[in-house]
């Protein structure tokens, strides 16, 4: 028996999977921010394209999120803690969604259901005027805000998808 390799690219992803990657992403892009000044420490007094994508993964990433892992910091005061902290919840979203998403119908509409909320309560967060909403420059809140409500899009149509098609489903 022959071992294949090679990526299937006909495979369609759904929005609510987009969504999980768009979310997994968010997670790696501080990462390599972390991994680039441990060998690097002079980029922490430079600004550049490694700067932007840590912000932009911070301000992507969901409000409560980034306060849990802010908490854990100041309890900790150890990078590593929170950014292992950060890929290991990532990764297990990614391992539930990835049964919930694709298991029993009724199931997967209920969990994009859930992630359609949680995201726009998230996006109604971002627009309280709190101290923690302020922590990033405005560039970067809008940023997070348009990824936010990109990821609340693809979620919703799939949820619109499947009222169009019920008998499918």
């Amino acid at each position: 028996m022959r071992v294949k390799f090679g990526v299937n690219l006909r495979k369609v992803k759904t929005g609510a999977e987009i969504y999980i990657i768009i979310f997994q992403l968010s997670a790696l892009l501080p990462t390599l921010y972390m991994y680039l000044i441990s060998g690097y420490p002079y980029l922490m007094t430079r600004s550049g394209v490694h700067l932007f994508l840590f912000d932009v993964g911070i301000s992507a990433l969901p409000r409560w999120e980034a306060l849990l892992l802010s908490m854990l910091y100041r309890g900790t005061s150890s990078e590593t803690a929170t950014y292992f902290a950060m890929l290991g919840f990532a990764l297990l979203v990614g391992l539930v969604a990835a049964n919930v998403l694709k298991g029993k119908p009724r199931t997967a509409i209920i969990s994009r259901i859930v992630f359609a909320v949680l995201i726009f309560s998230d996006l109604l967060f971002r627009l309280l005027p709190i101290h923690c909403n302020q922590a990033m420059s405005p560039a970067m809140n809008v940023i997070g805000f348009v990824i936010r409500l990109a990821c609340l899009a693809l979620v919703a149509l799939d949820l619109i998808a499947h009222r169009r098609k019920p008998a499918e489903n």
